[in-house]
């Protein structure tokens, strides 16, 4: 029991342009009081920037980032809660058909989680966990994302958004065989994630707006052993046009992206995990490319 502990508390991964929505077993039920700090990197190609509204069809961009979460459970009227907040930065660089190139490095946006259960995980402390056998578990989570990245409207692409993300969604888990070697859980987190606009555009005093994006993220996960786990991750996305000055941009995403993720427990507080994905099917001038994620976590 004590390897199982370790990687039900390897949770909560950022939402990027390009990757598995929030992660599997994100939302996992996990003891009151846990700490955890999570580093992690992400390699990402795609005909949209890193957090960049913008899709473009025939672009090609190159995106390495790298980040630190921390993440707090607690007590909240006898419902487990926690509280995710992760720092990013990185590289960006790409092309537009071969015409328009750049590149550049710098601060992403600051990403924040605000997560309680509604029904099937009240807080326990880590004994009370330990006895514990959970079967079905819902959540609602809100999150937003704060224009502190780098941005400058005179560059050709930036890493910050310079505007803010408000997201709201649900978590549902139903578990197998909690507790054992051979834990299945079935996971369906719907989101849905609303925009204000950037008002700072070069060259012009129009704003670019986007519409609401639905995010419905699901995962299959396996335990092997006590050291080793695997899912089968897939994301489907709709929404997002974005218009400039009140003119719709050709970019809605209808996309639907399928993955894998195979987890390592190396001891009890030590956690490890990879993560790759992408797009296999998708409208016309959407929401195109792959990704790969490599994290660590430790807990205490």
């Amino acid at each position: 029991m004590k390897y199982f502990i370790s990687i039900v508390i390897t949770c909560f991964v950022i939402h990027t342009s390009l990757a598995q929505g929030d992660g599997t077993r994100a939302y996992w039920p996990v003891p009151a009081g846990t700490n955890m700090v999570t580093p992690l990197y992400f390699h990402i190609n795609s005909n949209a920037a890193f957090n960049n509204p913008l899709v473009v069809a025939e672009a090609e961009f190159e995106t390495n980032l790298y980040g630190a979460m921390y993440t707090r459970v607690f007590n909240l009227a006898g419902r487990s809660a926690a509280v995710i907040a992760m720092v990013s930065g990185g590289t960006l660089n790409g092309e537009i058909s071969g015409l328009i190139e750049g590149e550049t490095s710098g601060m992403a946006d600051t990403y924040v989680i605000g997560l309680v259960n509604l029904y099937g995980a009240p807080s326990v402390d880590l004994e009370t966990y330990m006895q514990t056998k959970y079967n079905f578990a819902a959540d609602v989570i809100v999150a937003f994302r704060a224009p502190t990245g780098s941005y400058d409207a005179d560059r050709i692409l930036n890493i910050g958004t310079n505007r803010w993300e408000f997201k709201l969604g649900f978590p549902m888990m139903k578990f197998f065989n909690w507790g054992t070697n051979k834990v299945i859980s079935i996971e369906l987190v719907p989101t849905l994630s609303l925009f204000t606009d950037n008002t700072d555009i070069s060259g012009t005093n129009a704003s670019l707006e986007q519409t609401a994006l639905f995010n419905l993220e699901g995962h299959v996960t396996r335990k092997f052993s006590k050291l080793i786990w695997g899912s089968f991750d897939y994301l489907y996305r709709n929404g997002g046009r974005t218009s400039l000055g009140g003119v719709n941009n050709n970019d809605l995403i209808n996309a639907l992206q399928i993955g894998g993720t195979v987890g390592f427990d190396i001891n009890p507080k030590i956690a490890t995990y990879v993560t790759y994905g992408g797009i296999v099917a998708q409208n016309t001038n959407g929401l195109d490319g792959d990704f790969l994620k490599l994290s660590f976590s430790y807990n205490w």
